[in-house]
């Protein structure tokens, strides 16, 4: 899995791509780690090349947001391929934070 972060003052984005498994997902919480929320309040992660999600991407992602929800911090995941958005909202996701499938692009 690669993961690219941008920041723009207290916003940052990162880019995710490959599949979320057991050992992609402990680079994940890795990263997530080492990012200082003390100053990020908004936080996105993009899905658009995340092609499969397991159970350990999807325990690491809500325990990235415990982490930014303590700091006062918001997360959006974007960008989710429609199998994905599909499970987020099974998962009622959308009560904790924004998520938003592939934007239509003509």
């Amino acid at each position: 899995m690669e993961i690219s972060t941008l920041r723009k003052g207290n916003q940052i984005r990162i880019i995710l791509q490959g599949t979320m498994d057991e050992k992609n997902a402990v680079r994940l919480r890795d990263h997530f780690r080492s990012l200082d929320l003390a100053d990020i309040r908004e936080v996105e992660l993009d899905f658009a090349g995340v092609g499969r999600v397991g159970s350990a991407g999807i325990g690491k992602l809500l325990l990235f947001y415990k982490w930014l929800a303590n700091s006062g911090g918001n997360l959006a995941v974007v960008n989710l391929p429609d199998p994905i958005f599909n499970l987020f909202n099974e998962l009622e996701f959308h009560t904790l934070f924004r998520v938003a499938g592939q934007e239509f692009t003509a």
